[in-house]
């Protein structure tokens, strides 16, 4: 009674989340949920008019459950394996067309998010981010409207930021472990203040 309508819900959440590709763990779940139905028709027929239990059973029943883990364990990969269950996957634009909006905005507040962390974790020490007053360095406040970085004289721009944090000007120390990423999300949220 209930396996059309979870079938039919199986089948429209496929669709919708993963835009009907098959994936390694789907095919694993139809193939187990196939092997789980013959299993268990051998269990329900194969027991008939013998009293109590045979092992036979028991074993099909032992079996029937270590099949029902593994399309669990498939689920779960397709639910929160995260990169590896998704991988290649790319879903159609939405008819609102703000998909791709959406997904910049959010990726660009995390940048930014990720440049505040890493400002504030290696750079608050010694630069203001929400004034011009100097601690150790200049505040940066406002950086990019400036025109000119304010020890070196250069011109603000991200190719001179990246310069600046590789190869300081004056008493600035190098930032050589930062990697591209890290640089870029610093840019991002120094455009910020």
């Amino acid at each position: 009674m209930a396996l059309p309508p979870t079938a039919l819900l199986g089948y429209v959440d496929w669709q919708q989340r993963l835009g009907g590709a098959s994936l390694l763990a789907i095919k694993m779940k139809f193939i187990l949920a196939a092997v789980l139905f013959v299993l268990l028709l051998l269990s329900a027929f194969s027991g008939r008019g013998e009293k109590g239990t045979s092992a036979k059973n028991l074993a099909v029943l032992a079996l029937s459950l270590v099949v029902a883990a593994g399309i669990g364990y498939f689920g779960g990969e397709l639910v929160y394996g995260g990169k590896a269950a998704g991988a290649g996957i790319t879903k159609a634009p939405t008819a609102e067309g703000q998909g791709r909006a959406a997904a910049a905005a959010n990726e660009a507040r995390d940048t930014v998010s990720q440049g505040a962390a890493l400002f504030e974790g290696k750079c608050a020490m010694c630069h203001a981010a929400h004034g011009t007053e100097t601690k150790i360095g200049p505040g940066l406040k406002g950086l990019y409207r400036l025109g000119r970085l304010p020890v070196s004289g250069r011109t603000v721009s991200d190719e001179n930021i990246r310069r600046q944090l590789k190869s300081p000007y004056k008493d600035m120390p190098a930032f050589t472990n930062f990697d591209e990423q890290q640089v870029a999300s610093l840019i991002a949220y120094l455009k910020t203040l």
